[in-house]
């Protein structure tokens, strides 16, 4: 049985001639020392618990400590990442646009050498079809002259063999060529070929 502090104030002793029994005096220090030492042991035994509760709040407030400080490193790698992320693409559209006006005005400086060049295909076609007419004008003429005289000059001409129809021909056709241009199947005409 525990002592409580009123039992220890209530607690009467049986008195002799020479003052209070030395038997009951010896029994309640021992009953005091008993319940004081299990005291003792109990408290050492709080003590130690607390202690290890106290280490183990400890080590869960290191652990809180760090994983907080984890969570603001993380919090703030994830800001760096984004932010980084963020200036990359920022940085990348502006070279894809860079790039991409730098090819509009090649596309533009292309489109207008090519149109330049169809200009100047359109000019030398044109001027090559009315050089053409003229010549084919020319040339129609020529027939036209040709075929006048060849009815009387053929009626009064001594009957030729080929090659000299042949050397005529190439008589008409050294005539028939224009300064730069050989009159194309006029030497078929002339030459009766």
């Amino acid at each position: 049985m525990r002592l409580t502090t009123v039992d220890i104030h209530s607690r009467e002793f049986n008195k002799g001639a020479w003052g209070y029994s030395i038997k009951d005096v010896e029994d309640f220090r021992q009953e005091v020392a008993d319940n004081f030492e299990e005291i003792q042991l109990e408290l050492a035994a709080v003590r130690a618990e607390l202690e290890r509760a106290t280490r183990e709040l400890e080590h869960y407030r290191t652990l809180e400590k760090s994983m907080n400080e984890t969570l603001v490193f993380a919090q703030r790698s994830a800001d760096e990442v984004r932010a980084n992320a963020h200036k990359e693409a920022e940085l990348v559209l502006r070279g894809a646009d860079s790039e991409a006006r730098e090819i509009v005005a090649q596309a533009r400086v292309e489109r207008g050498d090519i149109e330049r060049q169809i200009r100047e295909l359109e000019t030398a076609r044109d001027r090559f079809a009315d050089d053409m007419a003229s010549m084919v004008a020319a040339l129609s003429e020529r027939i036209e002259a040709v075929r006048r005289r060849a009815p009387a000059a053929a009626d009064n001409a001594p009957a030729t063999d080929s090659a000299v129809r042949r050397a005529n021909g190439e008589s008409a056709t050294s005539a028939a060529i224009i300064p730069g241009w050989l009159g194309l199947g006029s030497t078929h005409i002339i030459s009766g070929s």
